[in-house]
């Protein structure tokens, strides 16, 4: 599938199953608060960096957009 992202400063959570992410529509709730800042990282709340095993999760040039599926 991928590879699991967090956000640092958060307390890192269980996944939740497939099911419980279309029932309880977490995507569309955190969603809304995860897009890129002026350095082209990506937040959560514009103040908690997204990681991954490899460090922050950066895009190439979009600035203070959402980010989406």
């Amino acid at each position: 599938i991928g590879e699991r992202v967090y956000a640092s400063g958060e307390e890192v959570q269980e996944p939740v199953t497939p099911i419980q992410m279309k029932k309880n529509k977490v995507w569309e709730t955190l969603s809304k608060d995860i897009k890129t800042n002026n350095k082209c990282e990506v937040m959560y709340m514009d103040r908690y960096p997204v990681r991954s095993r490899a460090g922050p999760v950066r895009v190439e040039s979009l600035k203070k957009v959402p980010v989406t599926k």
